[in-house]
């Protein structure tokens, strides 16, 4: 009877100490480990570890920033449905459109003063989205981690460029700025249209967290995953002076560059990056 109340004793004990574990807090009582309810946000760790491995040299390799996890550009964010569950997001939504003029001689212009302009206008689109979840394992400042991810992303991009001086019989070769792509030998480029682009993955991953202080922790993952992609037919449409017979004008012409497509199975560790993670 005496050894059944002494192992209740310790039993209870026991269940009391795993329990006490569930809420690691440090010495001042802040809980460091991620909660219910919190959400966290991800930066990629290696400007400020270089900031700090750096800061005793002087003025080399020293500077820092709040930079992407990646070159893909995306906001990386977690919440936690319970203390061990997080649902993860991958978000990039980008539209940009650019305009850059350049001013050039007016060839009509006999005495060259006048000035016509040449414009170069750029659109892309951007868009990339991951959604995932993970289970996490750990007591004290470490903590494991396992789950899942899925991947989408889109691209598109246009180049248009207009010219102030015209492709005539009179002006075969017009002053034209050179925007670094629209001057192919005898083609001045009017559209170069990119090609749609897409790709879909999913992921499998597992990834240790380190919290340094409550609430902030470095880690990394190694992932295994597949992904499918392709980008269509890029095309340029151009301008040239053309002779045929007697006839001699500006004509247009429409041809195909490239496309791709990709398809891997493969093993990562998110190109080698240490996340920086905020939980709040």
């Amino acid at each position: 009877m005496k050894r059944r109340f002494i192992l209740c004793i310790i039993t209870l004990m026991l269940f009391g100490f795993l329990n006490a574990q569930e809420v690691f807090t440090n010495k001042q009582g802040v809980p460091v480990l991620p909660k219910a309810g919190e959400f966290a946000i991800g930066i990629n760790a290696h400007p400020i570890l270089e900031f700090v491995g750096n800061s005793a040299n002087g003025s080399t390799w020293n500077g820092t920033s709040f930079d992407f996890l990646d070159n893909n550009r995306y906001i990386f964010g977690k919440y936690f449905a319970d203390d061990l569950t997080a649902y993860r997001i991958m978000l990039r939504v980008g539209l940009n459109n650019n305009t850059l003029s350049k001013y050039v001689l007016d060839d009509l212009d006999t005495e060259m003063i006048d000035q016509v302009i040449d414009q170069h206008a750029v659109s892309k689109t951007n868009i990339f989205l991951g959604l995932g979840m993970e289970k996490r394992k750990g007591i004290y400042r470490i903590q494991g981690y396992a789950g899942g991810d899925l991947m989408l992303g889109i691209s598109n991009g246009t180049d248009k460029y207009t010219y102030g001086n015209e492709i005539t019989s009179t002006n075969p070769n017009p002053t034209t700025y050179d925007f670094g792509n629209n001057l192919m030998g005898m083609y001045r480029v009017l559209q170069h249209n990119h090609g749609f682009g897409f790709s879909i993955g999913a992921r499998a991953f597992v990834g240790v967290e380190y919290f340094l202080f409550p609430k902030l922790s470095l880690g990394g993952e190694f992932g295994w995953g597949i992904n499918f992609g392709a980008r269509g037919t890029s095309s340029v449409r151009a301008e040239y002076y053309a002779i045929s017979g007697t006839k001699s004008d500006a004509e247009e012409l429409e041809y195909n560059i490239d496309k791709s497509s990709h398809f891997y199975i493969d093993t990562d560790n998110l190109g080698g990056l240490i996340k920086l993670m905020f939980h709040f």
